[in-house]
């Protein structure tokens, strides 16, 4: 087998087709010296160093170099001696590596030469301090701490995304997180707090996910971020028509009509960095949710929950429509009040009654396409 079919089939493996090269692409193409600053945390570095030398391979053979800190959260001589053992099993694996002890400058000669630097944290520096300036001097965009429990969880299940503003008030609703855990919450509130554009993001995550973490969209940690900021609209003519039907447009593969905005009336809801959109349009029978669109590097980060909490919170009551095929069709199920497969379309609905099913159904069903 070739080296490039092996690696279409191992990306093939961690997410569904076209997301993992999507992310490598969008990997490979950001304006920065890394792609990604890992933090080891002592129970993985402890016991799972194996695991993380074999994500770092695969990471290495896609062309991608991080920034690897060891031990954040041990004593430095502990971790340097961890740091040290991960350079031996890399090097091993003919993964080119290279213990930088406390010396950025060092990291930042590896990655040039795309070897993987590895560095622990000096006793005498504050770590949160120190891990902003790596971000801030390597133009980082994301921070993944390989914790050995993985994700956080609440009950059973894992919390895909977290925004900022929600944090302290999940922090104090679960007593069951563990100090690791929310030391990990802080230093991640820290940091992003800190960093420009609010585009920086933090996942935790464990080694044996981390690859399915970093190359589908939903992921396999919990991912922390800004919020996104949501702007409302009722007059369409003063924004970017071009710009709202690229986002459309990539987010359903299909041509709008060249008309299209000009014969709308609603109100639309959209992203600030125009990643995302929903356009609520007023029927006889209520709200009707004609576009609901986020762009593809934007769907793993929770810019279509913020999407959607705006929309619910202005309309207590709507319907919309999905074809069979919609990727995001199990997230309506759980969205919605009530549902029908009609012909052509899954229609949905929540706070409406239930007397206007067929009423909603038939409209939905016999809605023009506002495609080409």
């Amino acid at each position: 087998m070739q080296y490039a079919e092996a690696m279409q089939r191992f990306l093939q493996s961690v997410a569904p087709p076209g997301e993992a090269e999507f992310y490598l692409k969008l990997f490979h193409e950001q304006k920065s010296d890394c792609f990604a600053v890992i933090s080891v945390q002592r129970g993985v570095a402890e016991d799972a160093l194996e695991a993380v030398a074999l994500d770092l391979k695969v990471l290495s053979l896609l062309g991608l170099f991080p920034l690897v800190v060891v031990g954040l959260d041990s004593k430095q001589a502990s971790s340097a001696r961890r740091a040290q053992k991960l350079e031996s099993l890399l090097l091993q694996s003919e993964v080119a590596a290279e213990f930088c002890k406390t010396d950025l400058e060092a990291a930042k000669r590896a990655l040039k030469n795309e070897s993987i630097p590895l560095l622990v944290i000096d006793e005498s520096e504050d770590p949160k301090e120190r891990i902003a300036v790596f971000i801030k001097e390597l133009r980082a965009k994301k921070l993944v701490f390989l914790h050995r429990r993985g994700a956080i969880v609440q009950g059973q299940e894992r919390v895909p995304a977290l925004r900022l503003d929600q944090l302290d008030s999940f922090v104090q609703a679960l007593p069951t997180l563990g100090s690791e855990q929310r030391s990990m919450l802080e230093l991640s509130k820290a940091w992003i707090e800190q960093s420009e554009g609010r585009r920086f993001l933090v996942a935790i995550t464990s080694p044996l996910e981390l690859l399915r973490e970093l190359f589908s969209i939903k992921g396999a940690g919990t991912l922390l971020r800004w919020g996104s900021s949501i702007t409302r609209h009722t007059n369409f003519s003063a924004l970017d028509s071009a710009a709202l039907n690229q986002i459309i447009e990539a987010s359903f593969a299909r041509r709008l009509d060249d008309a299209f905005w000009e014969k709308q009336k609603g109100v639309l809801y959209l992203e600030e960095n125009f990643r995302g959109l929903a356009l609520m349009r007023c029927t006889p029978l209520g709200d009707y949710l004609d576009k609901f669109a986020v762009t593809k590097d934007a769907r793993g980060e929770g810019v279509g929950g913020d999407l959607w909490q705006a929309v619910v919170a202005q309309h207590k009551g709507f319907f919309w429509r999905a074809r069979p095929d919609n990727p995001i069709l199990p997230w309506y199920q759980k969205h919605c009040d009530g549902m029908q497969r009609s012909n052509n379309w899954w229609v949905f609905w929540r706070g409406l009654p239930a007397v206007h099913t067929a009423e909603l159904v038939a409209f939905a069903d016999f809605k023009p396409s506002d495609f080409r």
